[in-house]
């Protein structure tokens, strides 16, 4: 989806090149880059709600299926360990969680000044690219330019800036996908407490 519209930037910024003594096809072109970005979001809406829609009937694939055996393995060593109650495996689980988030690799300091210096750039760089529009059809010729430029930016932003923090957080990442087992298991736990405790009161009543 980010290659496709990637693509779409680039062609509107090279089409824009050949647009300047055509109002008509100005209009279409930014209209048609509005429209490409509106589809695009509501395409992406759809998806996502397709996804989660045929989450519960779908069968559990080869990861998951390692995950539950990784699961399985790690709910054996708390037993090995004596680690059974809710209380010693919750204590466990805000370790891992600490020693994550220890391990989490903070770019907010890097983002901040990349976008404090980027962001009053951007803008002066516009203010004088604007300044030489003479006619309404020049001024959107630049405004489909610089739509394309900055969707350009975004799209690189986003796509090399997940792969580098991904990188980045391996393994903090890793201690999390630990954390989230131990808490299935914790769960397992407070739904065993609760059935046995039901099971006590339906049997202490029976006995009365």
């Amino acid at each position: 989806m980010y290659v496709f519209l990637m693509i779409v930037s680039i062609v509107m910024f090279f089409f824009s090149l050949a647009l300047e003594r055509s109002a008509w096809l100005t209009v279409v072109a930014v209209v048609f880059y509005v429209g490409t970005l509106i589809f695009m979001n509501t395409h992406n809406t759809k998806e996502v709600n397709r996804i989660y829609a045929s989450e519960a009937s779908r069968e559990l694939s080869w990861k998951e299926n390692i995950y539950h055996i990784r699961q399985n393995r790690l709910e054996e060593k708390l037993e090995e360990k004596n680690i059974r109650g809710k209380d010693e495996i919750q204590l466990v689980l805000d370790r891992v969680y600490k020693e994550a988030e220890n391990r989490k690799f903070s770019g907010l300091l890097s983002r901040g000044a990349f976008i404090g210096m980027a962001i009053p750039l951007w803008s002066g760089f516009l203010q004088a690219w604007f300044r030489i529009a003479t006619t309404s059809q020049l001024l959107a010729v630049l405004f489909l330019r610089a739509m394309s430029i900055t969707a350009s930016i975004c799209l690189l932003s986003a796509v090399f800036g997940s792969v580098v923090k991904e990188m980045l957080n391996l393994e903090s990442a890793r201690i999390k996908g630990v954390a989230e087992m131990i808490d299935e298991i914790l769960l397992k736990e407070l739904l065993q407490e609760q059935r046995d405790s039901s099971l006590n009161v339906v049997n202490s009543q029976h006995r009365e």
